[in-house]
């Protein structure tokens, strides 16, 4: 993937190089928000900052911890086993998915409600059914080994320069619709 500029290139072996120093953040930025043209000298800096490769690493491999980290935690609990203790053979991949879909539904009711959390009452009950949502989703990804740090950081490149993300195109008639 790169920009019409070529300054960011997605490689091969998925390294993130940023081949200017600020032409990209610039025209991003600017593509984001053209009408904000006054503020693009300070807003370019901070996206370069975002978009730098050791930031952009590091967030991908604090992603990755995040998925080993739950993922482990359900197998030291049990939950790769049958309640008789022997071990399932493969979880339910739609099984998974739909326990992911229950912790919104969860925390939507608890936004509808505003209610505190019952286990952790110091948080809405939508901080917490989102944090369930993080260790279940976490775990799925760990569990069929996704690489959901760098799909995540180049998911979110892709779509800062997505003309259907735009103001313009969401205004239009056919465009997408928040």
């Amino acid at each position: 993937m790169s920009t019409t500029d070529g300054t960011l290139t997605l490689s091969s072996n998925e390294e993130f190089k940023v081949q200017s120093d600020l032409t990209w953040a610039t025209a991003v930025y600017m593509k984001m928000r053209p009408e904000d043209a006054a503020f693009a000298e300070d807003i370019k800096c901070a996206l370069l900052a975002i978009v730098q490769r050791q930031t952009i690493q590091q967030t991908a491999a604090d992603i990755d911890k995040l998925m080993e980290i739950s993922h482990g935690v359900a197998l030291a609990r049990g939950w790769y086993k049958n309640a008789d203790g022997t071990p399932k053979p493969e979880r339910n991949v739609g099984e998974q998915l739909l326990l992911m879909v229950s912790e919104i539904i969860e925390g939507f009711e608890g936004w509808r409600k505003n209610l505190p959390d019952d286990k952790l009452p110091h948080y809405p009950m939508i901080t917490v059914e989102l944090a369930d949502l993080l260790h279940r989703l976490f775990d799925f990804a760990g569990y069929h080994k996704l690489q959901l740090g760098r799909a995540f950081i180049e998911k979110a490149i892709y779509n800062a320069m997505r003309e259907d993300h735009s103001l313009t195109h969401r205004a239009s008639e056919h465009g997408k619709k928040a």
